[in-house]
């Protein structure tokens, strides 16, 4: 018996000590990583619980972005959170303020491997690292940080795991909270902004039923703006407080595990075929 409980100790032992170096220095040793992974002059501006926020050094309007990120998501979590099922976790994720174009695309392509060339913004769920663009327009800035900042509720906040969330629930809900303002007497979550109504009134239309089926091509092609904007006007009409209980529940079918049994969409929130004329109608009222 002794010699067992020797070799169990033999192994438990330093595999103890691993994880406890890790867990006293892991923090230290990812916020390394990060700085040595962009580009030069960056660093770590701000830490919070929730989030690293890392950029140029003394770039102040990032500074500033990190904390409008922080009220922006403890509005959600306080207003959404019941319904929605939003805790923060418990440890941080990584947020980029890149000041160029050109710095979120080669941090892309060194890091991920990944074409970010299209893209003003993104958040990478495997890695729990959230990036947006700092082009000297403060407020597309916060758009891109509430739309990116969205995302990264859904895959980390919501309670549970391995959401596979639909696309346009999961696009239409970052597109609508990204319409969010926040000024010197509060916040103001969400909404379809003039540039989303603007898409949706130039013409054409997504019927609602091939909406529901939208694929990650959908949201990449040459109508993706269509589909974006429309996904948008069709959570701002379930937020309505007449739809928002029946939403909840639906958005509870959404979160468990795997993607959404087909004909849910129908049974809670009614036929997509009539709701096509009532999102239509109101697009009239916007």
């Amino acid at each position: 018996m002794r010699v067992l409980l020797l070799r169990i100790a033999v192994v438990v032992v330093p595999v103890m000590l691993v994880l406890g170096v890790l867990h006293h220095f892991g923090p230290d040793l990812r916020r390394a990583r990060m700085v040595s992974d962009l580009p030069d002059g960056y660093g770590v501006l701000r830490e919070i619980p929730e989030y690293a926020i890392y950029g140029e050094l003394e770039n102040d309007r990032a500074v500033v972005a990190s904390e409008v990120l922080e009220r922006f998501t403890a509005a959600v979590k306080s207003e959404f959170g019941r319904n929605f099922r939003l805790e923060p976790p418990g440890s941080r994720v990584d947020v980029i303020v890149f000041s160029s174009h050109g710095d979120l695309s080669d941090y892309g392509r060194a890091r991920f491997r990944t074409d970010f060339d299209r893209n003003g913004g993104f958040y990478v769920p495997s890695d729990r690292v959230l990036a947006v663009i700092d082009r000297g327009d403060f407020e597309a800035m916060l758009r891109a940080l509430f739309h990116e900042g969205t995302h990264l509720m859904l895959d980390t906040w919501v309670e549970g795991a391995g959401h596979a969330w639909s696309l346009w629930l999961n696009e239409g809900i970052a597109t609508w909270f990204e319409d969010s303002r926040i000024d010197g007497r509060g916040i103001r979550l969400g909404g379809v902004s003039p540039g989303t109504l603007s898409v949706l009134r130039r013409g054409g239309w997504i019927p609602l039923p091939r909406l529901l089926r939208a694929t990650p091509e959908d949201f990449r092609g040459e109508s993706n703006s269509l589909f974006y904007s429309e996904s948008c006007l069709l959570v701002d009409f379930l937020m309505r407080e007449e739809c928002r209980p029946r939403f909840a529940e639906y958005f509870e079918k959404e979160r468990k595990p795997g993607p959404v049994r087909p004909g849910v969409f129908r049974e809670i929130l009614g036929d997509p075929e009539a709701l096509d004329a009532d999102l239509r109608a109101w697009l009239r009222t916007k």
